[in-house]
């Protein structure tokens, strides 16, 4: 879908001017805990789907459960835009898959556009820390559909556990079967616990770091769960308007089970982007302008927090990016890689069986890090949507990446 450009940039830009610029965090859901654990699909959902993480063999997962606010400092009790849970499938043949869901029933806008305008209208003024609520009630005239969202959001709830909530996709996907057949589905995960709410004394005695101090204590005592189910779509069901909920009365499959086993180690998820786009073979997007909106502004966002300037910026400097990455590398044992900052550029270096190699950090796809990445060999994976490249040509081994990446010779 082709989406204006600029668009990315003016996204992030407008969720900052919100939140405020927090260098190394999100725009968005700055805060959160990453987990591992594992998935396994149901037979039901295998019939549906050819997806690979749908056939029903465990599936080894990345977790983010994460608040909505892009301010990392905010307590865990303050309320928020919903709560996130972002789920990352590694798949057998090194790539992966993505699904993004939120505690809100629907999302504030049907286009990125009327969400920027949404975001600053009901930005704080600063001295009074409160929106103008003239503004506000001007802006839901325009834009009725946005009274469902900001409903739920200033409702205020809050919950007693990451593993307690119900997370929605908002989005349509199309699932097609082995056959070609194919139906439309939106999606939530259950928590097997059951939901559970706090009241905000409650929460507060909890403390800042409640939700995180609560998984940590929760995981370490077991294993915990929550369902995956699809809810299937009939003729007449929005496609490409997360503001528009569904009718209750739509069939539902249970889809799989996600166990939460452990709580990994800080930093373990700031190399990833979970992007609700990142699909396989057997799963389609819809024409949704926020889906494909929130693929490029997370990526700009990643690009920001890791100090990534753009993935053709290395190629401004031809004649000595090589040699002076290599030079800075020549330590580098076999089978790592690194990167490297050459001028304002950033150049990656891969030791493969001795030989180094210097190469654009950034994936053409969306800009992630490669060294970020794996390295199997002369090939390394980008760590977001498993392209892969050869790190001595520059070529694309395996989409979703089309472009060469540039590389440097010594």
């Amino acid at each position: 879908m082709d989406l204006p450009a600029g668009l990315a940039k003016e996204l992030v830009d407008t969720l900052h001017s919100v939140h405020g610029e927090h260098p190394g965090h999100r725009a968005a859901h700055a805060k959160g805990s990453c987990a591992t654990g594992t998935f396994t699909a149901s037979p039901e959902a295998a019939a549906l789907t050819r997806a690979a993480h749908m056939q029903g063999d465990p599936v080894p997962v990345t977790i983010r459960f994460s608040n909505g606010s892009g301010i990392p400092a905010y307590p865990d009790y303050a309320r928020s835009d919903g709560r996130g849970l972002a789920v990352k499938f590694h798949l057998p043949d090194g790539g992966s898959s993505d699904m993004v869901a939120l505690t809100l029933p629907v999302f504030f806008a049907r286009d990125p556009e009327s969400f920027m305008e949404f975001l600053r209208v009901t930005r704080p003024d600063p001295e009074t820390k409160q929106p103008d609520l003239a503004a506000v009630g001007a802006f839901l005239e325009r834009h009725p559909e946005t009274q469902a969202a900001l409903g739920a959001a200033m409702a205020g709830t809050l919950p007693a556990s990451y593993l307690m909530c119900r997370y929605n996709g908002i989005h349509a996907f199309q699932l097609v079967d082995a056959g070609g057949g194919s139906r439309w589905v939106r999606y939530h995960w259950d928590p097997e616990a059951g939901e559970r709410t706090l009241t905000p004394e409650e929460a507060r005695e909890g403390g800042r770091e409640y939700l995180q101090e609560e998984l940590r204590e929760r995981i370490s005592r077991g294993p915990a769960a929550l369902r995956l189910v699809f809810v299937l779509g009939r003729e007449g069901d929005s496609l490409v308007d997360p503001t528009q909920a569904w009718p209750d009365d739509r069939e539902e499959v249970i889809a799989g089970r996600l166990e939460v086993s452990a709580v990994a180690e800080p930093g373990t998820c700031e190399p990833l982007v979970f992007d609700p786009t990142n699909v396989v073979d057997g799963i389609a997007l819809p024409d949704d302008p926020i889906l494909h909106a929130r693929s490029v502004a997370y990526a700009r966002s990643f690009a920001s927090r890791r100090g990534i300037r753009a993935p053709s910026t290395p190629s401004a400097h031809p004649l000595d990016a090589g040699p002076r990455a290599l030079e800075a590398a020549r330590d580098l044992a076999p089978g790592a890689m690194r990167a490297v900052e050459v001028g304002d550029a950033r150049v990656a270096v891969a030791n493969v069986d001795g030989t180094l190699r210097a190469f654009q950090d950034t994936c053409t796809h969306r800009g992630c890090s490669l060294t970020d990445g794996t390295l199997s060999g002369g090939i390394v994976t980008c760590p977001c949507h498993g392209s892969q490249f050869d790190v001595g040509t520059g070529e694309v081994v395996r989409g979703p990446a089309s472009e060469r990446l540039a590389t440097f010779s010594g």
